[in-house]
């Protein structure tokens, strides 16, 4: 009963108060409906790419060939190395492509390709199209394997695969993507991404109850009170838990009820997935609060804690076009784990299939919530 007391309490103090509703209701409602009408549009942008196919044998045109069936690609032949640099230097072009003569014999003898893409900028459109080059070498690459086991004299293994890939394009053999979930939005990332930073700065920003407590000797006094500390304890931890959650569902009600966004997920599920995040982000919330004793340096440190987490877990741009060093740095971060377990999902996966990012975040959760109670003291120090 004291706990729930002090947890109320402490709901009252966040809420109650003008600046509470603008914090936790009002601002993060009207923002994240202007995300969701920025990123949440049906349309299908065309990219120039500009090739120069060097390869002496077959499967450097059959490259080609597989890009030009993508709807969003307009490929545009050119000369030499030069003239494909200066299309994407000039903004003629958006990538260029440059597949070397021999991208083919290397295939048939097993060896590494060679294939250059140019590019001003990386992005997400430039890691599907490196995606799309890789796995169309790979499916070649597999392909002369398979005719090797077969026939291991190489005149009859060029002909086979020229056979093949004559099928192919007559459209006798063809390849049909099946998508996991047609509902997928490929923005979705980015939507869930700055839910879950409004909530993990509301839960940080929770702290400044207990630091204000500790300011006023309140907290020294609760202690001292007849309360079983761990009656304390859980006091605030169920504070801030029904403080997430309120903002997490009336977040998810109106986005999904009242905007008319699909998540693509169902509503039981997503909540499940944004109140295991939220246990994470108390558990930071606690490791902070163990560790500052100043209001002030609150103020400072949380835009520190909160921002570059969320830019590093992938909030803001897709993980994969960060450097590998920063993708492996993003594992040590709650929102990668959240934002991968929401993706997985919309693609079509279950429960199951996301346990380990359920098991990670409650691991986050479960280790930094006990170094904050084990180091906590009442009185500022």
């Amino acid at each position: 009963m004291n706990s729930v007391i002090i947890a109320l309490n402490m709901l009252k103090r966040m809420v109650g108060t003008m600046k509470g509703f603008l914090t936790i209701v009002l601002i993060p409602v009207i923002v994240m409906t202007a995300i969701i009408f920025i990123f949440d549009r049906d349309y299908t942008e065309n990219y120039k790419i500009a090739y120069l196919n060097l390869d002496e044998g077959l499967l450097g045109e059959e490259l080609i060939h597989d890009l030009s069936s993508f709807d969003e690609y307009e490929l545009l032949a050119a000369q030499d190395v030069e003239e494909v640099k200066k299309w994407v230097v000039d903004g003629k072009a958006n990538f260029a492509l440059v597949i070397h003569k021999d991208l083919s014999q290397n295939l048939f003898n097993g060896k590494s390709v060679n294939v250059t893409l140019y590019q001003l900028n990386q992005n997400a459109e430039s890691f599907t199209l490196k995606q799309r080059l890789d796995l169309q070498i790979n499916q070649f690459a597999q392909s002369i394997e398979q005719i090797k086991q077969m026939d291991s004299t190489k005149v009859s293994i060029q002909s086979t695969m020229e056979a093949l890939m004559e099928q192919v394009n007559k459209n006798q053999v063809k390849a049909v993507y099946t998508p996991f979930n047609e509902n997928y939005k490929p923005g979705l990332n980015s939507i869930i991404g700055f839910m879950i930073m409004f909530l993990m700065g509301l839960i940080v920003s929770s702290v400044t109850l207990i630091l204000e407590d500790r300011a006023n000797q309140t907290m020294m006094r609760i202690y001292t009170a007849p309360i079983r500390r761990y009656e304390i304890v859980l006091g605030h931890f169920l504070g801030s838990f029904l403080l997430g959650s309120l903002q997490i569902i009336l977040l998810l009600v109106f986005t999904k009820y009242i905007v008319g966004f699909d998540y693509g997920v169902s509503f039981g599920k997503l909540l499940l997935i944004l109140l295991f995040f939220m246990l994470a982000s108390m558990g930071i919330a606690t490791a902070i609060a163990s560790t500052v004793n100043n209001i002030k340096i609150l103020s400072n440190i949380t835009p520190l804690i909160v921002v570059p987490t969320c830019m590093i877990g992938g909030c803001f741009w897709p993980i994969e076009i960060m450097p590998d060093f920063m993708q492996k740095l993003a594992n040590i971060v709650p929102q990668k784990w959240a934002i991968e377990a929401v993706e997985k999902m919309a693609m079509g996966q279950g429960l199951s299939d996301v346990s380990m990012h359920f098991l990670v975040l409650f691991l986050f959760a479960v280790i930094l919530i006990g170094f904050g109670s084990a180091v906590f003291k009442p009185v500022e120090t």
